[in-house]
């Protein structure tokens, strides 16, 4: 009789055929097995977030043995470690450090290395330059002002005034026409010289016809006769004849190359004023004579291949109440001041007037004080330019300029 099989045995019988299929399955030596693959660990050193920040830049310039080296470590913690040059340097809660060092003349570089608690680190060198350091730009200059109320009036005084720095034929003698400007009111404040008495001639204005009439025609309509005190300043380009025995004044119109024709004697001037009868005659004349331009850049001549030189004896042939102030030495360039937009001696020259020039405080500046004080001060500047220069003065030393 056929064995008989009931519904449980039959379902038996197919899960345990089941799970034998499942087992072999997993058991087959050629079946891979799928695995969880473990992340990949990145063991670089990260970027260093730290930055060092110089507000005097990575090329410092200075002039002093003693700099403090400044900047600020960004993106720092507390454990943020800074050298300069190894040396450690603390550091504030911003991170901003300073290190006063000492410098040599000459170029110092400095090493400056941060590091933070990671490792990380970051290097800035830093270029120190020191200069020689120039005498005058240490000493406080004074931007010239003249006084702001007249100290002293003299009704009878009058003054001609010229300055030419651009010249039509010739080169340029930098800043005569803003000397002449500052010094109009010089005259007046210092001098005493009302302003309607002043006659200003700068630039074009300063032609060779405009001076000659100023002084032909302007000044005897207004000198009185042993009364007037007339005060002359030219700053511009002056000139001396071949022969050493004549100098010259140049016009904004004169042709160095011409002189005689259109350049104006010195002497002539002088000659005219002193048959006037005035009582006094003061020339201030920031030029020189040499043949090369005020400031010393350019030649006044083509051919001018040695410096001109004024024989002393026509030099100093003044009448007796004259007094010339000059900027140079007959064979000296007239330079300019080494940081004031002004001629050299005119700058000292307006800064004695002002009152520096009174050295023994008695309220009134000698012809001998006031060119002393000149004299000294634009002999230093002209040395720290490289330059000699050695202003004259030319007549009565003890005869009163200015007083208050």
């Amino acid at each position: 009789m056929a064995e008989s099989w009931n519904h449980y045995d039959i379902t038996a019988m197919l899960q345990t055929a089941i799970n034998q299929k499942i087992t072999t399955a997993r058991n087959k030596p050629d079946q891979p097995q799928r695995q969880t693959q473990p992340q990949k660990v990145n063991t670089t050193k990260r970027e260093s977030p730290l930055t060092i920040s110089l507000p005097q830049g990575e090329l410092q310039r200075v002039t002093s043995r003693k700099h403090t080296l400044r900047g600020k470590i960004t993106n720092h913690n507390l454990q943020t470690k800074l050298l300069i040059d190894g040396e450690k340097i603390a550091l504030s809660s911003n991170g901003n450090f300073s290190k006063k060092l000492t410098f040599p003349i000459g170029i110092t570089e400095v090493m400056i290395v941060a590091t933070d608690s990671r490792g990380n680190e970051i290097e800035k060198l830093v270029t120190i330059h020191r200069k020689v350091t120039n005498l005058q730009k240490n000493k406080k200059q004074i931007t010239l002002s003249p006084p702001e109320e007249q100290i002293k009036h003299d009704p009878n005084a009058l003054a001609i005034i010229i300055g030419v720095d651009e010249y039509e034929l010739a080169s340029n003698a930098p800043w005569s026409n803003s000397d002449a400007a500052l010094f109009y009111d010089y005259a007046n404040t210092v001098l005493g010289v009302d302003y309607e008495r002043i006659k200003l001639l700068r630039g074009e204005e300063a032609k060779g016809r405009d001076i000659w009439k100023s002084f032909g025609q302007w000044v005897p309509a207004l000198s009185e006769p042993n009364q007037s005190n007339i005060y002359v300043f030219f700053a511009g380009h002056g000139l001396a004849s071949e022969d050493g025995t004549d100098a010259y004044i140049v016009p904004w119109d004169g042709d160095p190359e011409l002189l005689e024709r259109t350049a104006i004697l010195r002497k002539d001037l002088i000659d005219g004023l002193q048959r006037l009868a005035p009582k006094s005659v003061t020339l201030f004349m920031d030029t020189c004579y040499s043949g090369t331009g005020k400031g010393g850049k350019s030649t006044l001549v083509a051919d001018a291949r040695a410096l001109r030189m004024i024989r002393d004896r026509d030099y100093r042939e003044l009448p007796e109440n004259f007094t010339l102030f000059s900027a140079s030495a007959n064979n000296e360039i007239a330079s300019s001041h080494p940081t004031q937009k002004h001629g050299l001696f005119s700058y000292w020259m307006m800064r004695g007037l002002g009152g520096d020039a009174d050295s023994n405080n008695d309220q009134k500046i000698t012809a001998g004080e006031l060119h002393g004080f000149i004299s000294k001060n634009v002999q230093k500047d002209a040395v720290s330019i490289g330059r000699q220069q050695h202003p004259q003065l030319v007549g009565d030393s003890e005869r009163v300029i200015a007083a208050w």
